[in-house]
């Protein structure tokens, strides 16, 4: 047995050693200071890589001595019977210079734990071919020794922890610096799209404001400009900028029937050129079908508004975007207006009235017309259209306007050249009145005062209405004034009427005229008729007598001879002249006139009255036998009854 001293020595030994194999080789190779063994078997449990590995020694081999390790691998599954066997794959490793020999076999063997607490690390398997096997002071020895070992064991088992944490540790922070620098590097990236889309939104937000501003623009023109010439110059110049494009024409729909294309605009006018062609190409086809060969989709439009848009070859073999969009109106909707997004606010649907055509064009290279722009294009057209319509209907309203005044003014002049007031006639009562069917008419009567206190009566009707009928009216009452002021009888007065208005009036204009002198003194009424109604006389004793003579209307013939005749007007005695529009009045029903039946009826039932009395008795009852009927000829009464 060899001797153990040197323990202490081989236990520093032990402790030196830095690496777990190192530490075991040690621990073996020391076995040869203590034991005589002959094979040696040392299974260490690796918790950190949660297997066992097995570590043998010998200094001869044979079957026994292979029959000693397989014992010792089941032994060790028993030792370790608390884990799963899977947990513990065993790899043998040999230690030291010595062969294993055949032949070998150990008659002793003993088994020992390695320790650390309550914590099993090994076993320690040892082998002898000694009959009287290991000695207890061996044994001791070596559990000395294997108390060593299981410190080192367990010093470097915590090393290697600590190691593979700081591994770990370092590996983590590794990554979080990786994933540091990635996210410094994302947000690097995230800013600057970021400042990129910020920057992208502001230039967007301005160009929606600019494109806004310029779409107020055109729904301003709307309600601020009224010439025709400035307001389609106006919406050209806007529909380049907001469009963007290089050229705009304007066509509006013109000719009887509105079957014709005009150009009215063209912008810029040295470049136009392709937006006139593609108008006049497209405009004759849109007025012909009222109807076009594209439509808008629900997606940029509520309601498809008909379009043509694309690319098109023109001259040369460079096709270029364009947009042809008609400029539609509702009927219903020209009292409701346009909202800001250019569309018309309409409470009905109305139909939709063509008024012309916008035609653009870009460049070449140019992108072609997108949604959005066309989008634009459909508000312009809206706008536009509005606009156009709104300044024909002011200019419509402004001629009417000046019309209208002057015909107020022709009324006021036609008025004025009625008697102001009923003129003082002794042994008459006098009453009458005109009621033109437009603002001025072509009916009138006059007094005209003549010498030996005699006056003259005249009743008149031209032939047509409005002012052509007022001015040959006026003309007439001048030449009939100017021969009759001269005294002489009624037929001669016509005569002379007639042949001075024959060479002045047109061949198919006549006057009708019933022309009469009353004498006071005489109670004696001369009278001669132009082709004229005749006088209706209810004598005092509710007699009607119609009183006429032959004669054609004033201006047809030169030369042509009138008759007259005379009647006495006695007290209570009622004359009644009228024109036709009285007689001619229209019912309710439009289907029967007023008629002289009815008027010899309101003249017999107002005959006792006033001579104003019995001229608003026939206009009340004419209101009330026509109700709402429109008033289709002038209506004229004059009423002289006698006191």
């Amino acid at each position: 047995m060899k001797t153990i001293s040197g323990l202490a020595a081989r236990i520093s030994e032990i402790d030196g050693c830095t690496d777990i194999a190192e530490v075991v080789g040690v621990t073996l190779g020391h076995l040869d200071l203590f034991t005589d063994y002959t094979v040696a078997a040392l299974m260490v449990s690796d918790p950190l890589r949660e297997e066992l590995t097995l570590f043998v020694t010998c200094n001869e081999k044979d079957e026994t001595a292979t029959r000693f390790i397989e014992a010792v691998l089941n032994d060790s599954i028993g030792f370790f019977e608390n884990l799963p066997e899977a947990a513990f794959p065993v790899r043998v490793r040999y230690l030291g210079s010595k062969s294993l020999f055949p032949g070998f076999e150990p008659s002793s063997e003993v088994a020992l734990p390695l320790q650390s607490g309550s914590e099993r690390l090994g076993l320690l398997c040892v082998g002898t071919a000694d009959e009287e096997g290991l000695a207890l002071e061996t044994i001791a020895t070596v559990a000395i020794l294997l108390n060593a070992l299981s410190m080192a064991l367990r010093n470097r088992f915590l090393s290697q922890e600590i190691a593979l944490v700081n591994d770990e540790l370092s590996s983590v922070n590794n990554e979080l610096r990786r994933v540091n620098d990635e996210l410094v590097e994302q947000t690097a990236k995230y800013l600057a799209v970021n400042d990129f889309v910020s920057r992208v939104n502001r230039r967007l937000e301005y160009e929606e404001r600019q494109q806004r501003r310029r779409l107020e623009a055109i729904c301003d023109l709307t309600d601020s400009i009224f010439d025709i010439d400035e307001l389609v110059s106006r919406i050209g110049e806007t529909s380049l900028a907001i469009l963007a494009a290089d050229s705009c024409a304007i066509f509006r729909v013109a000719g009887k029937g509105g079957n014709e294309i005009s150009l009215v605009h063209g912008a810029p006018s040295d470049e136009y050129e392709r937006a006139r062609i593609l108008g006049e190409k497209y405009g004759p086809q849109a007025l012909k079908e009222r109807s076009f060969i594209g439509s808008m989709q629900t997606e940029v439009s509520p309601t498809a508004i008909p379009f043509f848009q694309g690319r098109i070859i023109l001259t040369g073999d460079e096709a270029v975007p364009f947009a042809v969009i008609p400029l539609l109106v509702h009927e219903s909707s020209l009292g409701e207006g346009v909202n800001r997004r250019g569309t018309v606010r309409s409470n009905g649907r109305g139909e939709e009235k063509l008024i012309g055509l916008i035609s653009v064009c870009r460049s070449p290279q140019a992108m072609a017309f997108d949604p959005d722009d066309m989008r634009m294009v459909l508000a312009i057209s809206s706008y536009a259209a509005i606009a156009l319509e709104k300044a024909d209907l002011y200019q419509e309203r402004s001629v009417k306007q000046d019309l209208e005044r002057e015909l107020d003014l022709a009324r006021r002049i036609q008025e004025g050249l009625l008697p102001n007031e009923m003129p003082s006639i002794p042994m008459l009562d006098i009453a009458a009145a005109s009621i033109p069917a437009k603002a001025i008419g072509g009916d009138f009567y006059d007094f005209i005062q003549l010498k030996d206190g005699r006056v003259g009566f005249v009743i008149a009707d031209v032939s047509g209405k409005g002012v052509s009928a007022a001015l040959l009216t006026n003309m007439a009452r001048s030449v009939i004034r100017t021969v009759a002021v001269s005294g002489d009888r009624p037929a001669e007065v016509l005569v002379k009427v007639n042949n001075l208005l024959c060479d002045d009036i047109d061949p198919y204009r006549f006057v009708t005229v019933f022309y009469m002198i009353f004498d006071p003194s005489s109670r004696t009424l001369v009278y001669a008729n132009a082709g004229h109604s005749p006088l209706l006389i209810c004598r005092a004793g509710g007699h009607i007598e119609e009183l006429t003579t032959p004669g054609a209307a004033i201006g047809i013939l030169r030369d042509v001879p009138f008759l007259q005749d005379e009647t006495c007007i006695n007290a209570d005695d009622v004359v009644l002249l009228f024109t036709d529009g009285l007689t001619e009045s229209r019912s309710r029903d439009d289907e029967e006139f007023y008629g002289m039946e009815k008027l010899r009826d309101i003249l017999i039932s107002g005959a006792r009255g006033t001579a104003t009395d019995l001229r608003n008795a026939i206009l009340d009852d004419i209101v009330t036998f026509s109700g709402d009927t429109p008033q289709h000829d002038d209506l004229t009464l004059m009423v002289l009854k006698g006191i």
